[in-house]
């Protein structure tokens, strides 16, 4: 967690500052390729993700990861680049993905959408296609599906 990052204002693409010599006046998007003052260039504010994460993929399959580390070696870079998973902390945070290079990173911004009641119906959906019955009682909170998730998957 200890990298800088700052997002490209023109395609919020992800770079890793300490990429960048500290005496060049512009850094250019690898993306886009926007022509950004250095000068102008802030820092984006990280936050520590509530552990378990669970990755989402697009076919409803969902995955615990006891640390971001786990799940970033896990993780396929070419799945990532195509935007094939949704990331969440154990609050409902969504995590942002991406990749450098064939490495992928997995950070939690202090601006992060909180999706609750998004992740709680994946958890459920999930727990009740493998015919889990915790996956039929739409009662239960994010916080008791994350709980039963640490002891039981």
């Amino acid at each position: 967690m200890g990298e800088e990052l700052f997002e490209c204002p023109r395609c919020s693409t992800l770079h890793r500052l300490s990429d960048y010599r500290s005496d060049v006046v512009y850094i250019y998007c690898s993306r886009c390729k926007e022509k950004i003052l250095r000068a102008q260039v802030k820092a984006v504010n990280l936050c520590q993700p509530t552990l378990p994460i669970f990755i989402s993929d697009e076919s409803g399959d969902i995955a615990a990861y006891k640390t971001v580390e786990h799940a970033e070696l896990h993780l396929e870079a070419i799945d990532v680049e195509n935007g094939e998973y949704v990331g969440y902390d154990a609050e409902g945070r969504v995590l942002t993905l991406c990749t450098f290079g064939e490495v992928v990173r997995i950070w939690l911004f202090e601006k992060s959408e909180q999706r609750t009641t998004e992740l709680a119906q994946k958890l459920c959906a999930y727990l009740k296609a493998v015919n889990d019955p915790r996956g039929d009682t739409p009662s239960l909170d994010l916080s008791s599906l994350v709980s039963y998730w640490k002891k039981f998957r």
